[in-house]
């Protein structure tokens, strides 16, 4: 009776499992691509679960660097130099909390990314919005990416 037992046990182990697959884990491992140019990163917030990867397109004009500060001041993600069209190298969230990224040349410029604390998975919202030329911050670096107010001198 003890093999009878068994094996219902190794039929049944494996059944769960592919059950389980297509249910609570199922939005595991998906990897999400934020766009960032000179003018800002699209979106501006990642809403994504646990176990999920992001990584960054180069859409603007000219080479731009990623980079997330850890403890201590060292680096926990560094997608090194890309250039126009290029995509970066993946950064991994097993765990709950928000993860900041900077434009290295341009710190105003920021992704925060925000994951469930008290369960592994929520709905996700990290899509680029189509055709959306993301809004530079106020202390520009380079003229090119300031916007600039006209204005008119009197004598009174």
């Amino acid at each position: 009776m003890r093999w009878l037992a068994g094996a219902v046990v190794v039929v049944l182990f494996p059944l769960g499992m592919v059950i389980q697959a297509g249910g609570a884990g199922a939005s595991r491992f998906k990897v999400f691509t934020v766009e960032v140019s000179e003018a800002g990163f699209n979106p501006g917030t990642c809403q994504i679960s646990r176990d999920n990867y992001v990584q960054f397109k180069n859409v603007g004009r000219g080479p731009i660097r990623v980079i997330r500060d850890g403890s201590g001041g060292t680096l926990t993600f560094d997608s090194g130099e890309l250039k126009p069209g290029q995509v970066s190298n993946q950064d991994f969230f097993p765990h709950g909390g928000t993860a900041k990224f900077y434009d290295y040349a341009r710190p105003n410029n920021s992704l925060t990314v925000v994951l469930p604390v008290w369960s592994p998975e929520w709905d996700e919202s990290c899509e680029p919005v189509p055709g959306l030329n993301p809004i530079p911050g106020f202390d520009c670096i380079q003229k090119a990416n300031c916007a600039v107010l006209p204005s008119v001198a009197s004598d009174r």
